[in-house]
């Protein structure tokens, strides 16, 4: 008894696997992608939070060092001088 081509399913199996590996594969790589990216995300969020925080603590620093009497004696600037 002699088989038809169209019936023949051997290998199917290993056809399958290697497909479902792949699916997994492709998700696991982009569940660590979206990860990174998320991590990179927040890493810079904090950092620029802290470099907004230094700024406005140099400006407090600046402020609250000033000489008032140095600062009122300071010329004014005009266009016509």
């Amino acid at each position: 008894m002699r088989r038809s081509r169209l019936r023949d399913e051997r290998g199917m199996a290993l056809v399958l696997s290697v497909f479902a590996l792949v699916v997994i594969g492709a998700l696991v790589a982009g569940s660590f992608f979206v990860g990174r990216l998320e991590h990179v995300t927040g890493r810079n969020t904090l950092l620029a939070s802290q470099a907004g925080e230094a700024a406005e603590a140099g400006v407090a620093y600046a402020m609250g060092t000033l000489d008032y009497t140095a600062y009122t004696a300071m010329p004014i600037w005009t266009p016509d001088a």
